[in-house]
């Protein structure tokens, strides 16, 4: 049976840029398991979807901020509901 230390000191294998070790996250180093790619990728869609959500809200039709933010957080819903079942089948591939 491996002990706390042994699976401290096991090698990560694969590197993601980016994103700390499990060593260096153990150091102290690095908070996240996110990217800051993927932060600022994040932050772009943000900031883009604003813009478009007042364009649509300020031009001549019926549609308005509410409408595109209801459409979009519908959206961003459907894809955290996916992302978190990759999330369980990959925690169920580690068992």
């Amino acid at each position: 049976m491996k002990t706390f230390k042994d699976f401290v000191n096991k090698k990560q294998t694969t590197k993601v840029e980016g994103v700390p070790t499990f060593q260096q996250v153990l150091e102290g180093a690095g908070s996240s398991c996110m990217s800051e790619m993927m932060m600022e990728k994040m932050n772009e869609m943000y900031e883009s979807m604003c813009s478009e959500m007042k364009e649509i809200h300020e031009d001549e039709t019926e549609r308005t901020a509410e409408s595109y933010c209801a459409e979009a957080e519908g959206k961003m819903m459907e894809m955290l509901k996916e992302m978190k079942g990759t999330c369980e089948s990959y925690m169920a591939a580690l068992h």
